[in-house]
Parts: structure tokens; C-alpha cells; sequence
């Protein structure tokens, strides 16, 4: 993401992406992976200029196994999960909407 307008306009980023695990992958451990990745995601947001977080969130998806809601609104909070994932998971779709200001 770019964003060449001062700190007070937004910069919005969404999109939906298929994942597909090369073998299979457990509810709690992809959970622990969107953890890092939002954990990464923040930290190099910060590193580049990003004043606020308006919201990163973003939902991912099972045809069988469920779906966990994720969401994260400032640099200095852990992300929140909502939802219950059960077994073990080969495919799902992550969909991501992130909104930050600087």
C-alpha cells in the first residue's frame, strides 16, 4: 500500500485471496499464523510512515470447518478473533479490508 495524501486521508486496501496448504494445517495453528502476519502487517505499516489504523480486519473462510473473524485497531493491541474453527483445514478464503491514515 501507498499513499501519497497527508496523515488526515485514508488509504483502503481490500482483498480476497484462496489459500491452499500444501498439507493439511489445524484450526489453532492457522489462527497462531494470522496472528504473525497481522503482528508483521502492523509493525511494517508503522515502520513505513502509518500514523493510524483505522481498522484491519478481515474473515477467513471454510466450506465445512467454520470461519474466524479477525480484526486489529491500533499498533499497541493484540488482534481479536471471533469464531470457531474445527479440524484440520487444506483450503479456505481469506478476505482482508485494512484502513490507515499517515
Amino acid at each position: 500500500m501507498t499513499n501519497n495524501c497527508n496523515h488526515s486521508d485514508p488509504t483502503v486496501f481490500a482483498s480476497k485471496e484462496y489459500l491452499t496448504f500444501s498439507s493439511p494445517i489445524s484450526a489453532i495453528k492457522l489462527q497462531a499464523r494470522l496472528d504473525t502476519f497481522l503482528d508483521d502487517l502492523t509493525k511494517s505499516l508503522k515502520h513505513n510512515g502509518c500514523l493510524l489504523i483505522g481498522h484491519i480486519k478481515g474473515l477467513v473462510s471454510t466450506r465445512d470447518k467454520g470461519h474466524l473473524m479477525f480484526s486489529v485497531t491500533s499498533f499497541t493491541t493484540d488482534a481479536h478473533f471471533k469464531g470457531t474453527m474445527a479440524g484440520s483445514l487444506k483450503q479456505a478464503e481469506l478476505t482482508i479490508n485494512v484502513i490507515v491514515y499517515g
